[in-house]
């Protein structure tokens, strides 16, 4: 049996691997048009910052190294320019010279390309991507004496690029059409948004490019606001999709004219043929909606099914949580399920809790906090999560993810045992106290707050401030009163029991504890959760 894998990189140098641990005698070969395969695409933005010290370090498994390890042929420099579905043949360009390869199954890696906008002038500028290791070795070399620079592109992708580049010397705008960072929801890119400000970067939402032209050595960016500005180094990331170009006219089944159709097992509409990764549509886990989801983990875990089910194995391809985290300057920022703009979209009624526990006990040394967002159907169910932190937000996202993919609830996170001591945790972890929080709601019917709804209403509220009174001096919203906490029981008299009290403190720990207090006591009130401290990260404190 001959297998044919279109493409060399994390689908394609994973899956020959597999075949061949699963069979010494099949015959293999990887057709690359690049000269490299088997590299780390998700390394190449360190590779800039020389984190990643040398092009050498980016390659999983050198070319040599894959051909003696797994017995393969390799073929770099080589692009498929056709696919011969009935005569079970691609024809390919290698090194200039037309020829025919022959398969008895075909598997379809070739990943995605850059999705460039329509840019008027684009053909007649020099501009950069970060696709594969020739993008990254060029964009270095550009970068070497370039100090004003632009991006265009706010994804993973442009803001990984911007953690390795950005420096006090340079002058970097971040251009990005959406309204919001990584297409997150308002609150948590509005964190993001006050985290980039703040370093020095010049963000620019809602703006996207119409015109490039070049001008002497600089190249002139205009953007659809009409503001005008000239640039040392032009960066365009605004995503990517399926590098479907050469098998449009083989006659299988596209969905959309850019994704190609599959089946559970990632057979396309040719029984011999496979493809997955960054070419496929996946089934997301909560809403079974197709979503495409180009991140290298799955096209890692496609491998092996592929490569299972051409050998008989039967597997099939597991539906998708899209957990995934990112690093920008000193945070994490992890996510799992749905934003909350899609829940709205799916009609399902929930609520989204937000808390800011610390990493480890607060009395060790080190301690800071994480800013938690997680989404809760009605019934319990956990749909969807944001964190943000400096720390420990891998392990957090990570075991919302494994929860979610067993259908977890608040229940789940009030029981999961977690591993605890001052140096590394806390007895009631951040998770756990989620779970409450939620279980407080439904058991005591407490209401609560976000902390972005009640800053577009606190006007019309009738607001309770209950930390310290020199806190409140310094900043308070103008028709707040001011009892701490610690008077609450006895100044019970000058609040207004007619009227829905809105709570706030700093995080909303001691404004809780207060609508306790309230409530035992027959007043009506509602916990603004995340308290001030949300309301500062995403700049909004001002009255």
């Amino acid at each position: 049996m001959h297998v044919v894998i279109v493409g060399g990189n994390a689908l394609g140098a994973s899956l020959a691997a597999r075949l061949r641990r699963l069979d010494e005698l099949v015959k293999i070969t990887i057709v690359e048009k690049k000269n490299y395969v088997s590299f780390a695409n998700c390394g190449l933005p360190y590779f800039l910052s020389e984190i990643i010290p040398s092009k050498d370090k980016l390659f999983v498994t050198p070319v040599e190294e894959l051909k003696t390890k797994y017995n393969l042929e390799v073929l770099t420099e080589c692009e498929m320019l056709s696919l011969n579905c009935e005569d079970k043949k691609i024809i390919v360009s290698h090194f200039g010279k037309l020829q025919e390869i022959h398969f008895d199954e075909l598997v379809l890696a070739m990943g995605a390309k850059n999705n460039v906008p329509p840019i008027k002038g684009l053909e007649e500028v020099e501009y950069f991507s970060l696709n594969n290791v020739e993008d990254a070795l060029s964009l270095k070399e550009n970068l070497k004496d370039k100090n004003k620079i632009a991006i265009v592109g706010a994804g993973f992708i442009g803001l990984e690029i911007l953690d390795n580049i950005f420096d006090d010397e340079k002058e970097i705008h971040l251009f990005e059409a959406s309204e919001r960072i990584a297409n997150m929801d308002e609150d948590m890119s509005l964190i993001i948004n006050n985290a980039l400000v703040s370093s020095g970067l010049h963000l620019h939402l809602n703006s996207f490019v119409t015109n490039v032209r070049k001008e002497d050595e600089k190249v002139v960016l205009i953007d659809n606001h009409g503001q005008e500005d000239r640039f040392d180094t032009l960066i365009i990331v605004t995503g990517v999709r399926p590098n479907i170009d050469s098998i449009k006219d083989s006659g299988l089944e596209l969905i959309d004219d850019r994704f190609i159709k599959v089946d559970e097992n990632l057979r396309t509409t040719h029984p011999h043929i496979y493809a997955g990764g960054d070419l496929i549509l996946s089934k997301d886990f909560i809403s079974h909606n197709e979503v495409y989801v180009p991140l290298a983990g799955y096209a890692n875990k496609d491998a092996r099914i592929i490569a299972n089910n051409i050998m008989n194995l039967k597997e099939r391809r597991p539906e998708v949580l899209r957990t995934s985290i990112f690093k920008l300057f000193n945070l994490a920022i992890g996510r799992v399920g749905l934003s909350e703009d899609e829940v709205k979209k799916l009609g399902y009624k929930y609520q989204a809790l937000y808390s800011l526990p610390f990493n480890h006990v607060s009395y060790y040394p080190g301690a800071s906090r994480l800013f938690m967002k997680v989404i809760f159907k009605d019934d319990g169910l956990i749909l969807g999560a944001t964190i943000i932190s400096n720390v420990d937000v891998a392990r957090k996202i990570d075991t919302l993810s494994a929860l979610m993919r067993k259908n977890g609830t608040y229940k789940d996170l009030m029981d999961i045992d977690l591993s605890y001591s001052p140096a590394f945790g806390s007895a009631k972890d951040g998770l756990n106290m989620l779970g409450f929080m939620f279980d407080n709601m439904k058991r005591l019917n407490l209401k609560v707050i976000d902390p972005l709804s009640f800053y577009r209403n606190k006007d019309e509220y009738y607001i309770l401030d209950v930390r310290a009174r020199n806190d409140y001096r310094k900043f308070h919203f103008k028709n707040a009163i001011n009892v701490p906490f610690s008077e609450l029981r006895n100044n019970l008299d000058k609040l207004d029991k007619s009227k829905m009290i809105y709570v706030i403190c700093y995080t909303g720990v001691s404004s809780y504890n207060s609508c306790r207090i309230l409530m035992n006591h027959g007043f009506k009130c509602t916990n603004v959760l995340g308290g001030h401290t949300y309301l500062s990260l995403m700049n909004l404190m001002r009255n």
